[in-house]
Order: C-alpha cells, then sequence, then structure tokens
C-alpha cells in the first residue's frame, strides 16, 4: 500500500473513516430516533419517558365534534319503512298517522358487476380496380385478446388479497427459517393475516362468475375460497414454527379472532379443521407445563369462540 504513493494511503484511510462512521450511525439508532421497531431496539437504548403524558384518554375528547360521512343530497334511490306495530300496545300501524321527518339511513354500495360483450367485426372489401379482397384491421385502442383494460383490472383487483396473503405468509416463513430465526416478526406477519383473514371472511369467496346484460355467464374468475386461503396462510407457518411456542400460540390466536368473526358454516368448519391440526402439532412438542396449559387455554378460546362464548373484552391472555 505504501509503495502506491501517499495519496492512495489517504484515500483508503478516508474510505475507512467514512466506514467507521456509517457504522456507528447504525448503531446508535434506535425506535426513538429512526423507523425501526421498539422491539429491534439493543438493551442499552434509553427507556422513553411517561413524563410527557398528558393525563387525558386516548380517543376523542369531551366536546369533541367528530367526523362523519356526509349524506347525499340526490341519492339514487329512497325506500320508505314504516312502523308495523306500535311499540306501545302491538296494534298495527298501517293507518297510523305520520308525525316529523323521518330517521334517515343512507347505505352505499357498488352496482352488480356486468360483463358487456362488444364484437368487433372485420369485414372484407374486393377492389374493383385490381379485384384483391382486403380484410379490414383490429381498430387501434381495441384490445387484440378477448379481455379489455376494465376486466383486467377487475380481475387483479379481486384477486389482491390472494397475493397479499401469500407475502405474509413469505414473510413468516423466511423469519422461522434456520438462517434468521426470528419468531417475533414471524408474529407480527401473523397478525397482519389475521386481520386480513378476517377482513375475507365477511365476504363470498370462491369462484365469481361475471355474466353479460343477458344473464349469460361471459368470464370464470377461478378465485381460492376461504378454506383455501386459511390453509395458505396455517400450514407452513404450523410447520415451520411448531417448536416455537409463541408462533404456535399466534396461530391459535388467530383461529380464535376468525372464528368470532365469521358466521359463514363453512367458513367455520375450515377453522374447526385448522385447529385440530394445530393442536396435534402442539401436542407433539416438548413444552413445558406452563408454555402446555397456556395453549391448551387458547385452543379452548378457540372452541368458545365458535360457540359465541368469547368475545375479544373476555381474554386475559
Amino acid at each position: 500500500m505504501y509503495r502506491s504513493g501517499e495519496d492512495a494511503v489517504v484515500e483508503l484511510l478516508v474510505a475507512l473513516a467514512a466506514r467507521v462512521e456509517e457504522m456507528e450511525r447504525r448503531l446508535g439508532q434506535n425506535s426513538s430516533n429512526s423507523s425501526r421497531p421498539p422491539w429491534s431496539d439493543p438493551p442499552q437504548t434509553p427507556k422513553r419517558s411517561g413524563s410527557g403524558r398528558s393525563g387525558r384518554k386516548r380517543g376523542g375528547q369531551p366536546g369533541h365534534g367528530g367526523h362523519h360521512r356526509e349524506m347525499a343530497a340526490n341519492p339514487d334511490a329512497t325506500v320508505e319503512h314504516p312502523p308495523e306495530s306500535c311499540d306501545g300496545c302491538g296494534a298495527g300501524l298501517a293507518d297510523g298517522e305520520p308525525v316529523g321527518e323521518p330517521v334517515c339511513h343512507q347505505v352505499w354500495e357498488l352496482p352488480a358487476v356486468v360483463c358487456l360483450v362488444t364484437e368487433h367485426q372485420r369485414l372484407r372489401r374486393r377492389c374493383k380496380c385490381w379485384g384483391k379482397v382486403t380484410l379490414a384491421d383490429v381498430p387501434a385502442g381495441v384490445p387484440a385478446g378477448a379481455f379489455g383494460p376494465n376486466l383486467c383490472a377487475t380481475v387483479v383487483s379481486l384477486c389482491a388479497h390472494m397475493y397479499g396473503l401469500r407475502q405474509l405468509t413469505d414473510v413468516t416463513n423466511k423469519a422461522l427459517s434456520p438462517g434468521i430465526n426470528d419468531p417475533t416478526t414471524a408474529v407480527h406477519a401473523l397478525g397482519h393475516s389475521c386481520a386480513l383473514l378476517c377482513e375475507l371472511s365477511r365476504h363470498d369467496l370462491g369462484p365469481r362468475l361475471l355474466r353479460d346484460q343477458r344473464g349469460q355467464v361471459r368470464v370464470v374468475l377461478a378465485q381460492r375460497g376461504f378454506a383455501d386461503l386459511l390453509e395458505l396462510a396455517i400450514a407452513q407457518p404450523r410447520r415451520y414454527g411448531a417448536g416455537d411456542p409463541s408462533v404456535l400460540g399466534r396461530l391459535f390466536e388467530l383461529l380464535r379472532e376468525l372464528a368470532w368473526c365469521t358466521e359463514q358454516s363453512d367458513h367455520r368448519r375450515a377453522v374447526a379443521e385448522q385447529l385440530t391440526r394445530l393442536r396435534a402439532s402442539a401436542a407433539a412438542q416438548d413444552f413445558d407445563a406452563a408454555e402446555s396449559t397456556r395453549l391448551a387455554e387458547l385452543a379452548t378460546q378457540v372452541e368458545h369462540a365458535q360457540a359465541g362464548r368469547w368475545t375479544p373484552a373476555s381474554s386475559t391472555l
């Protein structure tokens, strides 16, 4: 290095100094001065002081007006709902006297998706001069395939939840891999998967049929059903995280929250099946008494949630 000259030595020292400065900067980062989560803080990170708290409860304060969706001035449809019977004596109110203004309740909804089929007929014409037959080209702006841009966008939006769940499961699996071994990140990712599954459980999943204006099926979207999505979110994390009680505990909690959210019978059957498999995975592990007891209690809570005997407020774990 010295034979390369003084400039080369100075350049190396400057590069090393910059590298040391960058390493010191990274070592000094924590959740209070960067975007790092609190669980990644090293032991020497100072604890946050609570002296700055105002003493007020969380949420809206007394006197706060709140924010509400404005009522549409000209709704597309108006449906009147008169009361059928008196709240006092139970008599019929078919000829009752109208009193005051109605209490309005507006519901915003998207119309049913209807597939419009446009047939583009490419015509042939024979030239009077040369006698050659020419076939018209597809006009600019007309897709060469069978699906238009709006239909393609609809298909992508309807299938987006599956890709999001797949990505969350990949994060969970990578965090549980031997090379990373980060069960905390896996538990956080499972929490996001749980939130997504709880939202999806309120909808009709599975294949979707798009019909034209005459009711004829034109497009079949082969979407996964709820049982398939639940298997996608749980199967591999259960297998890879079977030896960690915190991961199994979060999986039990995921099933518990799903059992509490969903009301569809096929969804409940899928949760019950996954509960049986998860219990078998937990029973095959060599956990201590406290860990085994906690997992058993969580499994029981899943059953209580399915029977309607559990609410989030009743959980003490």
